[in-house]
């Protein structure tokens, strides 16, 4: 057993491996910049985990041929969710059961990556997450040859049958082999192209070119101080924005039918149906140019998400939005209504009313209700001719009804804007009543820097409502399963770490950063220690608290 004196708090008996190594090499590469320099054809490297955490690699294998299982993969494209079919421990990674599989050449576990990478830069293999690069290069499928994920008992195969360069051509027949007991083989065919390929632990860690086909065997070490996320944290509500995205392969359904918003004092109840177009007069027919917003002043002041509101900003191009803005955005997209301004999205799109159609904003003093319609409206250069009416009570009820409309793709939707975090995606050709809330999202806990011993490292504790009114970090040791704190008034919400020890952090702000200073004792290296944030507040329902998912700490000289 090995005993931790953190922050000064009374110390942390932790039983941990006594396996502890502070040097070595925790990326391996070889970079080829040119097609004639790449040696590669026809070998295969095997990477077998060590004791010290990394692998040892040596030359040998066989290209497997039994691959059936044919993926579809567009130019530079990161596809996830590929089930290993069980779980291996890869460095800086801990345990994998699924990988993603990017088509320029390489592969990491599940998650890790966001985006394709088509640049194979030896920088970026060392200091981003944990990569294997086969063949890393800017590959393009979507022209030439096939990509591959076939997996049997205790084996899983990623294979590139004849991909070519981008641009360049060629064709490179590679394979990854991922086996159950932690091993896995990069075989090559026959590959005609520059590249970069090894292994990254990631994260900045020391690297070291060699020459595979001579410079074998070479071992790497696992053994550096590393910070992961385990778990899931709770205190999200529902989500604060919903949409509907139409294109080519989702086309817009919504002619003839309505939805209907109802004002809570916070957001919206969203139902199905609306009343029918009121037809305008034409007393308040408008001149719009092609993208163009216009301030329109309503006749009683509107309820929205900051407070009443007498004016409203609408935009020729299908949307108006609950305050100030110069904005005219054509180009629909989730991103912006989650990010622009509070926004009413009824048929976002790039419309044109300068040679076609009418845009109309009258007040309906019988009724009390003020009514936005498009009628005929085109998009630009394409045509066509779209009918939608967006009526507005004092209440602060709004109605969207559709007629005729011809238009190919759009964005339906409601979002308070600003950086709101969470949206739902509805068919709003047929859905169920709900409501829309805050928006609030999981309590999250984030690494900041690596745990190196003799440093002061911190966490962020991310997503902390405003209303909250204390926050503490604990520290111990990882719970095998997590206990579920429901049954003491904290649905949703789990015990990821039993703590020995905590300590309180500030909660003013969304993100609190917490420091914890790690002592300089060479006779801690390996042990491992997870940590855990709770945070009370007003607006969390049952006892009034939220829990965070763990980090994970392996603690290190380097």
């Amino acid at each position: 057993m090995k005993t931790v004196l953190l922050c000064g708090a009374s110390a942390l008996v932790l039983s941990v491996p006594s396996v502890a190594q502070s040097g070595g090499v925790g990326t391996v590469y070889e970079q080829f910049t040119s097609a004639a320099a790449n040696d590669l054809s026809n070998t295969a490297y095997t990477f077998t985990p060590n004791a010290t955490g990394g692998y040892d690699i040596t030359r040998g294998g066989t290209f497997n041929t039994s691959y059936t299982n044919q993926l579809t993969f567009r130019d530079d494209q990161l596809q996830s969710g590929f089930a290993l079919g069980f779980t291996i421990n890869m460095p800086g990674a801990h345990a994998v059961s699924a990988i993603q599989i990017d088509s320029n050449g390489w592969a990491a576990p599940d998650g890790f990556f966001t985006s394709s990478d088509f640049t194979e830069s030896t920088t970026e293999f060392q200091a981003q997450a944990t990569r294997i690069a086969m063949l890393w290069d800017d590959l393009n499928p979507s022209v030439g040859g096939a990509i591959y994920f076939d997996t049997f008992p205790g084996l899983a195969l990623v294979t590139f049958d004849q991909v070519p360069e981008f641009s360049v051509g060629g064709a490179n027949t590679f394979q990854l082999q991922i086996r159950a007991n932690g091993s896995f083989t990069i075989a090559y065919g026959t590959v005609a192209n520059d590249c970069l390929v090894g292994f990254s632990i990631g994260s900045g860690l020391p690297a070291q070119a060699i020459d595979f086909t001579a410079g074998l065997p070479f071992s790497t070490t696992g053994a550096f101080a590393a910070a992961e996320t385990f778990g899931q944290g709770c205190g999200a509500d529902d989500p604060s924005s919903f949409y509907e995205q139409f294109d080519a392969t989702h086309p817009f359904d919504l002619s003839g039918l309505g939805v209907t918003l109802q004002w809570t004092g916070v957001n919206y109840i969203v139902i199905p149906g609306a009343s029918p177009i009121v037809p305008p007069t034409g007393a308040g027919q408008r001149t719009f140019g092609d993208d163009d917003t216009q301030q329109i002043a309503l006749p009683f002041a509107l309820p929205t998400y900051n407070g009443p509101i007498t004016d409203i900003y609408l935009c020729s191009n299908g949307w108006l939005a609950f305050e100030a803005t110069t904005s005219t955005s054509l180009g629909e997209s989730l991103n912006g209504l989650l990010t622009g301004p509070a926004v009413l999205a009824f048929l976002w799109d790039d419309l044109d009313p300068r040679t076609q159609g009418t845009i109309d904003a009258e007040y309906d003093s019988a009724s009390g209700i003020f009514h936005i319609t498009f009628t005929g409206v085109p998009e630009y250069s394409v045509g066509g001719a779209n009918d939608v009416q967006v009526s507005i009570n004092p209440g602060g009820g709004i109605e969207v009804k559709y007629g005729t409309c011809s238009i190919g793709d759009c964005l339906v939707g409601l979002s308070p804007g600003n950086g709101a975090l969470a949206a739902t995606l509805v068919d709003l050709s047929g859905f169920a009543p709900f409501f829309l809330g805050t928006g609030r999202v999981d309590l999250a806990l984030e690494p900041v820097e690596r745990p190196v011993l003799g440093t002061t490292v911190s966490v962020n504790v991310d997503h902390i409502p405003a209303s909250s009114l204390a926050g503490v970090l604990n520290y111990g040791i990882e719970v095998p399963s997590p206990i579920s704190l429901g049954t003491i008034g904290a649905p949703g919400c789990f015990l990821n770490v039993l703590p020995s020890a905590g300590r309180g952090f500030p909660v003013a702000s969304s993100t609190a950063n917490v420091p914890l200073p790690l002592p300089n004792l060479p006779g801690v290296a390996g042990v491992m220690l997870s940590l855990q944030a709770v945070v009370a507040s007003q607006s969390y329902g049952g006892i009034g608290i939220a829990t965070t998912n763990g980090v994970r700490w392996t603690l290190q000289l380097q």
